[in-house]
């Protein structure tokens, strides 16, 4: 039985790193063979979209979820308290609809507010053209790579941090700080576990929008401030740092400011660089995201914070550091710098486990085994919550 995909192809998202997502995904899918956006669904047609339609109900008249062998799929790349309640709420009510989740972090929670609701993880993917040539790692390129340590993301201004911070009301302002504190302290601490800490049994009529206006508050200066300290042990290194003007100020010495990276661009920037600073982002504990296999793919030499998923999903190629200690960083970048023989060998092994484990060509069965038992065309998966 044959398998159609149809993706929206039009959206809006910073640094157009959701339209590249796009593409790349429908890139692989038409790759593999698969329909992509025919004039007519097959017998059993998957609708995908990322993140956040631009009207809901369009969507559902566009994919007619409970038609025979049709399924629709949100592909969701941010944290779970940045879902808008009013349209999960609606998509919950829809049998062959699941939420997929490329992080894992506090996904045990949307139960709570959203008890309907089937989520799956599936490991973000890239694509095969991020891949650098594999003769680019060899020493005679490695020495002309014209970036010493590449480090791309973003930080909130202090305007920024003050806003979400004025949102959280005067009750629970040194709940934000202690769960600051612990999570910069303590980095394997995700943000529930560091609430239970700070406030064991912190309750509200509406919990779930409380637990969200804290992560908000938390989540922003835990990224701020760990990133900046990150950056800012880097000083006397070779240092370009990518990302919003919010960087200036602390480009400094050693560490240049290169202005804003579109993602399209960052697989060109990383295979300038002999190492590559590909931190997970700040808003998941565990999980890792496009920017580490991006590095990996790249040929240049990858450094990631220390994480679960990174230890087991990404378990060759990549060298980790304590987050909660900027000196580590620092010191396997400057001994990477140093030695060209192991860079290298980082990198080569980086990319061989990339093409082999991480591209979109990977995810394609899982997301089609996801819409086939979620449109009752396959048993059910023992790993959909």
């Amino acid at each position: 039985m044959s398998f159609s995909v149809h993706i929206p192809m039009s959206v809006t998202s910073r640094y157009a790193l959701l339209n590249s997502m796009i593409e790349e995904l429908a890139g692989a899918c038409d790759a593999s063979g698969l329909a992509v956006n025919p004039g007519s669904p097959a017998a059993r047609a998957l609708f995908l979209f990322f993140n956040f339609p631009q009207d809901a109900r369009q969507l559902l008249g566009w994919a007619q979820p409970s038609k025979p062998g049709r399924s629709l799929i949100q592909f969701f790349v941010d944290h779970p308290f940045v879902l808008d309640e009013r349209l999960m709420d609606e998509f919950a009510r829809v049998p062959s609809f699941r939420l997929v989740m490329p992080c894992a972090d506090e996904t045990s929670l949307l139960p709570l507010r959203f008890p309907s609701l089937k989520t799956v993880r599936v490991a973000h993917g890239i694509p095969d053209a991020a891949l650098c040539d594999a003769a680019a790692i060899e020493p005679s390129h490695h020495h002309g790579r014209d970036i010493g340590v590449l480090v791309a993301g973003s930080i909130q201004n202090p305007e920024e941090l003050a806003a979400r911070s004025a949102a959280v009301a005067p009750e629970h302002q040194r709940t934000v700080a202690e769960i600051v504190e612990l999570m910069l302290e303590h980095p394997w601490l995700s943000f529930a576990q560091a609430c239970d800490i700070a406030r064991p049994g912190l309750a509200a009529p509406d919990q779930w929008r409380l637990l969200r206006v804290l992560w908000r508050a938390t989540a922003d200066r835990v990224n701020t401030t760990r990133r900046v300290r990150t950056v800012e042990a880097l000083q006397g290194l070779d240092v370009t740092v990518f990302g919003p003007a919010t960087w200036t100020p602390h480009c400094t010495g050693t560490i240049r400011y290169a202005g804003e990276l579109a993602y399209a661009d960052v697989p060109k920037a990383m295979a300038r660089a002999k190492v590559s600073l590909a931190w997970g982002p700040t808003q998941f504990t565990h999980s890792y995201s496009e920017r580490q296999l991006l590095s990996m793919a790249s040929g240049s030499a990858t450094l990631s914070d220390d994480r679960l998923f990174v230890r087991r999903e990404l378990p060759v190629g990549v060298l980790r550091y304590n987050a909660a200690d900027p000196a580590s960083a620092r010191a396997l970048a400057q001994r990477l710098l140093a030695d060209g023989s192991e860079r290298i060998a980082l990198a080569t092994a980086a990319r061989a486990h990339a093409a082999a484990n991480h591209l979109w060509s990977h995810r394609i069965p899982q997301l089609l085994d996801i819409a086939a038992q979620a449109s009752g065309t396959s048993a059910p998966l023992s790993r959909v919550a």
